[in-house]
């Protein structure tokens, strides 16, 4: 769009737009990890007590 000599309000805008989806891409992909933790934490309570157990001391 720079090379294309467009407005600078439309480059403006192309910006926020794409800044917009990297924002919404890392609450997915942060919103994702949270499960797959949940999900591996439950299945493995050993694993859930030892961390219990660290953060007590």
């Amino acid at each position: 769009m720079v090379d294309e000599d467009r407005y600078c309000v439309d480059v403006l805008l192309q910006l926020r737009a794409a800044k917009a989806a990297l924002h919404r891409l890392e609450g997915l992909v942060l919103c994702a990890n949270i499960s797959r933790a949940a999900s591996w934490r439950r299945s493995n309570p050993a694993i859930r007590w030892n961390v219990r157990k660290r953060s007590g001391n």
